[in-house]
């Protein structure tokens, strides 16, 4: 009668270690997707490189202090409202040709200018 129960137990554990394997593996896939998610979003968001008004916009004046850096530029700007996400703003100059390029000054800038505009006119590289 005892090796029965033990047969039994066995069955039953390998059910249950089966069943906790199932579970695992549906949430390491569900977990995938979330990371699959975000990261398309933060790509998406970096590229799609869009204004936050359409023309003309408005005009806003901004101080870039010395010396600039991306977060600083980054953060006067979405205070100012001429970008929606100062993180996104970060990597896409990390990622542009003006990285490291900002000057510091005095800034007329338009809500109707893309990030990578911005970025032009902050380096000097705007006409």
């Amino acid at each position: 009668m005892r090796k029965e129960r033990r047969g039994i137990n066995g069955k039953t554990e390998k059910r249950a270690e089966f069943a906790l394997r199932i579970l695992l593996d549906i949430l390491i896939v569900a977990l995938l997707l979330v990371i699959g998610r975000v990261a398309y979003t933060g790509a998406y968001s970096v590229f799609r490189n869009r204004s936050m008004e359409d023309p003309p916009g408005r005009e806003v004046s901004v101080v870039i202090p010395d010396p600039p850096d991306a977060y600083t530029c980054a953060a006067i700007l979405k205070d100012a409202g001429l970008i929606e996400n100062a993180l996104i703003f970060v990597i896409t100059e990390r990622i542009s040709g003006y990285h490291g390029r900002e000057k510091a000054g005095t800034y007329d800038l338009s809500t109707a200018m893309t990030p990578e505009q911005i970025l032009a006119v902050l380096s000097g590289d705007a006409g």
